[in-house]
């Protein structure tokens, strides 16, 4: 994930939230957490994916489910964010076209 897509401060507070997550987290934690990251990342909106990522964060210890969960508000402010500004770019844009 290339966290410079985001817009400020996100471009720097999700890479740094997810780096301190990944120390509280065990080795399955972690891979639940980049699970995560990708399915955000892609932004689909498939009901099984949801579903097995949400499986798969019951079965972490509640500290570890806890972490994962804090992370989830701030991607997706993070996520909104950067589509909000892709749009405000892409209307720039079509208006310096039609000058």
């Amino acid at each position: 994930m290339d966290y410079s897509d985001f817009p400020e401060p996100y471009n720097e507070e999700v890479p740094r939230r997810i780096a301190e997550a990944r120390e509280d987290l065990s080795p399955e934690g972690v891979a639940v957490l980049e699970d995560l990251v990708a399915e955000e990342s892609e932004g689909t909106d498939d009901p099984l994916d949801d579903f097995v990522l949400v499986s798969q964060i019951r079965l972490l210890p509640e500290s570890e489910s806890n972490t994962i969960l804090g992370l989830l508000p701030l991607l997706q402010e993070a996520y909104t964010a950067a589509a909000d500004a892709s749009a405000t770019q892409a209307i720039r844009e079509q208006g310096r076209s039609t000058d």
